[in-house]
């Protein structure tokens, strides 16, 4: 199960905490996990202002890419 989608403006996530990201202008849902004050995917960091907006990933749902970066 997944939360709500909230705005980055409005709040960000914990430091560790496996989340689901969009970035702005972009329709697909990245995962991830937020880490020193970015957004980690498997292939990149995204800046804060990259991200339009975020929700929490319950482990349960599968895996979540923490980035290995």
């Amino acid at each position: 199960m997944n939360s709500d989608w909230v705005h980055s403006s409005n709040h960000l996530p914990d430091e560790g905490q496996h989340i689901g990201f969009m970035l702005h202008h972009r329709n697909v849902a990245m995962e991830g996990t937020f880490l020193q004050q970015a957004f980690r995917s498997h292939w990149a960091d995204y800046a804060v202002e990259r991200v339009s907006s975020w929700r929490s990933v319950i482990e349960t749902d599968g895996p979540a890419d923490t980035g290995a970066a």
